[in-house]
C-alpha cells in the first residue's frame, strides 16, 4: 500500500468535526438555529390557535417552516442533509403543538370560568 492511498484512508475515516474549534462551530450554529425553530414554533401555535381550524393553521405551520428552513439555509451557506431537517421539524413541530395545545386549554377553562 502506498502512502498515498494510506493518506486518502485516514481522510475519509476521519469524522465530519474533527477538531475542538469545528465542534463548538457547529455547536452553536445548531444550537442557535434550535432556539430559531423553537420561537417559530411557539408563535406560530398561537397563530394556529387564534385561526382556530386545524388543517389551515396546519398548512400554515408547515409552509413557514419550509420557508424559515430554505431562508436560513440560504443565508448560512448551510448544506446539511435530510437530518438538518428532521432535526428541526421535530423541535418545530413538538413546540408548535404544545403551544397550541397551551393556547386552546387554558383558553377553553378560562371562558368555561369567566362565562
Amino acid at each position: 500500500m502506498t502512502e498515498k492511498e494510506t493518506s486518502e484512508e485516514n481522510k475519509s475515516k476521519e469524522t465530519k468535526h474533527n477538531t475542538k474549534d469545528d465542534r463548538k462551530r457547529w455547536w452553536n450554529t445548531d444550537l442557535k438555529f434550535s432556539l430559531i425553530f423553537f420561537a417559530l414554533g411557539v408563535i406560530m401555535g398561537f397563530v394556529g390557535y387564534v385561526i382556530n381550524v386545524p388543517l389551515k393553521s396546519g398548512i400554515i405551520a408547515l409552509v413557514v417552516f419550509i420557508g424559515a428552513a430554505l431562508l436560513f439555509q440560504k443565508t448560512q451557506n448551510l448544506k446539511e442533509g435530510k437530518g438538518w431537517w428532521f432535526s428541526k421539524f421535530i423541535v418545530y413541530i413538538f413546540f408548535w403543538f404544545m403551544a397550541w395545545t397551551v393556547f386552546h386549554t387554558s383558553c377553553s377553562i378560562y371562558n368555561t370560568l369567566c362565562l
